[in-house]
């Protein structure tokens, strides 16, 4: 009996026909193979195997013309030290847990500085604010040094650029231009303005005003012994200067006497009143204006 087999052409060895895998070698084998008569067995086939030329024959058959030129390869990243890696590494936060007491207490602190601290503050500007009225700024121009005017250096220029000097006594008197300056028979300067509503009268006496203003009950029998009725006696400071002010009555006209020093062993005395019959404070701060701004005559040798 005749049975049709196959040769493995990878190593030679007999197969039957229906086989694809040769159980020698363990290579695929297709089917497109030669039949042999079983009877009639043909030798096998030698196994192909691979024939290694000579390093030198090798090297004679590559063509190095065709070869690209090598590329630089960049070096490999430097490894991070092991104590660096973990220095840079972030670090975790340690999560403080307050109690509702402790937070109580903290805020109660902050609110008693922000306090401090604002009370502070207060008192700086309070400071600031009354050394600001009192201060003169200085400006420098060139050589020239200027002082800009304060309040009341403002008014006293105000008040002497409209008036006029009044020689009277010892004193020369900074006269309104708005009044008619006089000197009476008995020795005292009656002031009328222009509408002759209000009049002024001004006299000066030898005397120590301590010594008057110490016995102020004397002042007001004074006044009464000539003639008139004393409502009021009282101290008052005008234009910060010290003031004996009596509230006056000469049958029904209303008038205000005032008594002050502007030199030792002077007192200067204002009577004011007014068309209107009343007590005219007014008036009275307008004529002590007058004697804030009189000056004493220097005595020549």
């Amino acid at each position: 009996m005749k049975m049709n087999t196959k040769i493995c052409p990878f190593c030679g060895h007999e197969m039957n026909e229906n086989d694809n895998l040769c159980i020698k070698c363990g290579n695929q084998v297709s089917d497109q193979t030669f039949f042999n008569d079983y009877s009639e067995p043909q030798p096998p086939m030698e196994p192909i195997q691979n024939q290694q030329l000579p390093i030198d024959q090798v090297m004679q058959n590559q063509n190095y013309q065709d070869v690209p030129p090598l590329q630089s390869v960049p070096p490999m990243m430097s490894p991070v030290p092991q104590q660096q890696f973990f220095s840079q590494q972030p670090k975790v936060k340690k999560k403080i847990n307050l109690t509702y007491e402790q937070k109580q207490k903290i805020l109660k602190y902050c609110g008693i500085g922000i306090a401090i601290i604002a009370f502070i503050l207060l008192i700086i500007l309070i400071f600031n604010i009354v050394m600001s009225k009192d201060t003169k700024k200085v400006e420098k121009t060139g050589d020239d040094i200027k002082l800009t005017e304060d309040d009341a250096a403002k008014e006293e220029r105000e008040f002497l650029e409209n008036s006029y000097e009044y020689n009277y006594g010892d004193f020369i008197y900074n006269i309104p231009d708005e009044y008619t300056a006089n000197t009476l028979q008995n020795g005292s300067i009656d002031l009328n303005n222009t509408t002759n509503e209000k009049e002024i009268l001004i006299s000066i006496t030898k005397a120590d005003f301590k010594t008057v203003n110490s016995d102020q009950e004397a002042v007001k029998k004074n006044y009464e012994n000539k003639g008139l009725t004393i409502n009021k006696i009282a101290n008052q400071l005008l234009n910060n200067q010290d003031y004996i002010v009596l509230e006056a009555k000469n049958r029904d006209m209303q008038m205000l006497i005032a008594l002050t020093s502007k030199e030792d062993g002077y007192i200067h005395v204002i009577t004011v009143y007014n068309k209107s019959n009343q007590y005219d404070y007014d008036l009275l701060y307008e004529a002590a204006n007058i004697i804030k701004y009189t000056k004493f005559k220097e005595k020549t040798a």
